[in-house]
């Protein structure tokens, strides 16, 4: 009543000025007492209803709307937004689980119909900056609705499920209106980061709540195709658009082990895969050929088709499938880049490769995955190691040639050496990967327990062995840099051969007996005679050729 009549007065001049006239007041009074009155229902004691409060926040909505019709207020709209939004939040947080909560239909039904209401009230407004603050409060009290009042529900049944859909699509459609895509984007992330919330404590219903998210996903996905003009000139749109299916795949992924269990889990990402790439089809058929728009459109859905079909056969072998999905992706996105000259296929490409190196070689829980086969050397450890490492090597194969030719003005700055980095990164950590997996073999073959052990204890027999393992590796890497005309490759394998021939020197013959003595003298005797006439003769004088 109070914050009432300080708006009558206001009433009385409208568009008076803000700093002299009676409005200040009035939006304060607005603002204040609806604080105060969120403040109070939230602390009130629990068996307290906080339904006598409503009426209140209604009116100092409506106030807050009004005094976002006028010019240069229409900020207030999203201010009434956020404060709603904030009031159901807060009533939810302090009396749910109670008996003055009411049953959960109901809650949902009034969330719904406030953002139902910030709709209606932006549309009723005449176009104008005020119809436009008005759609992106519409769209913000939809968003905020789902983070503070339906995300941090106990209950995740049908009915929440489709509170939150109805709450996402509400966003998407005022952001629409604006012409803009950004809400179709930030309504995307909510709704499916809500939904696989919801997800992980929903056991009953999970098949009808997998048919409403798929629904959810092939309408997120069609949105722009549906809007026609509208959207057709929005990137973030179709990123929106794009990026649904990934969204929603670890809460479909959930509710589909939960519903048909995780032994055919592949199907669901070939699903997902096939639907990006009907929007592919599609997409393409919108724009010209030569029109940038469309490699845009091409590399995202493509994009995330690529990943889809990747994921699918590791995900079907469960543990390692991280390393190896992230790895065939990476892969499978720079042979996309070739096709569609789109610089983020490139970096995420290089990017998820690097992922993956450094998950084979810093992650020491790929050692327990599976107990030590029968099998040496042909078993899941190379599975594990030696698929991302020929993923890295087909990735370096298809930059090199590229990767400079399409340079763009803002990344010429990062090749001031001249050289195609990535393929340089990739090329360098499909090695590491290898080195470590013949480490790794060489342990595993002389390891006695369950599961391959680590142990840092000096084994003549194993020590030997990886001495034997690393200078063998050198000359691989000799014979490459000679096959491919690759100094870099020869200094490498350089390198090696010097670390090498140190560790035998002063960690091998230290502890070798009788014929391992002999055997390791002898062997590192033939060695430094054939490494001083081939590195003599293939990296120092054609290191002088280049000078």
């Amino acid at each position: 009543m109070l914050a009432a009549i300080f708006h009558a007065v206001v009433e009385r001049a409208p568009a008076s000025s803000f700093r002299d006239g009676p409005s200040a007041a009035a939006v304060v009074a607005a603002t204040g007492l609806f604080a105060l009155l969120v403040v109070t229902a939230a602390a009130a004691p629990r068996q307290v209803p906080p339904w006598p409060w409503l009426p209140g926040w209604a009116g100092l909505a409506a106030l807050l709307l009004r005094h976002g019709g006028v010019p240069g207020r229409e900020r207030l709209q999203a201010v009434a937004a956020l404060a709603c939004a904030l009031a159901l939040g807060a009533v939810r947080a302090a009396h749910e689980g109670t008996a003055a909560f009411p049953p959960t239909g109901g809650f949902l039904a009034l969330v719904v119909a406030t953002a139902v209401t910030f709709q209606l009230a932006a549309l009723v407004r005449a176009p104008g900056a005020a119809r436009r603050a008005g759609e992106h409060a519409a769209a913000l009290v939809a968003v905020a609705l789902l983070v503070l009042a339906i995300a941090p529900m106990a209950d995740a049944g049908l009915p929440v499920q489709a509170a939150t859909a109805a709450l996402g699509l509400l966003a998407m459609l005022a952001g629409t209106r604006l012409g803009g895509g950004g809400w179709l984007a930030v309504a995307t992330v909510a709704t499916a980061a809500v939904h696989t919330l919801q997800a992980g404590a929903l056991h009953a219903g999970a098949s009808a709540a997998l048919g409403l998210q798929a629904g959810c996903v092939l309408a997120f996905t069609a949105w722009p195709f549906v809007c026609g003009d509208a959207l057709r000139a929005d990137r973030w749109a179709w990123r929106a658009s794009a990026l649904a299916s990934p969204a929603w795949f670890p809460a479909l992924g959930r509710l589909f082990v939960e519903r048909f269990g995780d032994a055919a889990i592949g199907v669901l990402p070939l699903a997902l895969g096939t639907l990006t790439l009907v929007a592919a089809r599609r997409a393409q058929a919108l724009f010209a050929g030569d029109d940038e728009a469309r490699t845009r459109l091409l590399a995202w859905f493509l994009g995330v088709t690529t990943a889809f079909v990747t994921v699918a056969i590791p995900l079907q072998l469960e543990r390692e499938w991280i390393t190896i999905g992230w790895a065939l992706e990476g892969a499978a996105l720079v042979v996309l880049w070739q096709r569609l000259e789109h610089p983020g296929l490139k970096y995420v490409g290089v990017a998820l490769l690097a992922a993956a190196t450094f998950r084979l070689i810093a992650n020491g829980a790929v050692l327990d995955y599976y107990p030590r086969p029968a099998w040496r050397l042909v078993n899941w450890l190379a599975y594990a190691y030696l698929v991302p490492a020929t993923a890295l090597f087909v990735a370096s194969a298809r930059l090199a040639p590229l990767e400079l030719p399409r340079l763009r003005a803002w990344e010429r700055p990062w090749y001031a050496a001249n050289q195609p980095l990535g393929a340089v990164v990739t090329g360098l950590a499909g090695l590491a990967v290898v080195f470590v997996w013949l480490n790794l073999a060489v342990v595993d073959w002389f390891s006695a327990g369950a599961t391959l052990d680590l142990a840092f204890e000096r084994l003549p027999a194993r020590d030997l062995a990886i001495s034997i393992v690393w200078a063998a590796y050198a000359l691989v890497l000799l014979a490459l840099g000679v096959r491919r005309a690759s100094v870099g490759l020869r200094w490498l394998s350089l390198g090696l051969m010097m670390v090498t021939i140190v560790k035998v020197f002063l960690h091998d013959l230290g502890e070798l007996q009788d014929l391992y003595r002999v055997a390791s003298l002898l062997g590192l005797a033939l060695s430094l005679l054939a490494v001083s006439v081939a590195y003599q003769r293939f990296v120092a004088r054609d290191s002088r050729l280049h000078e």
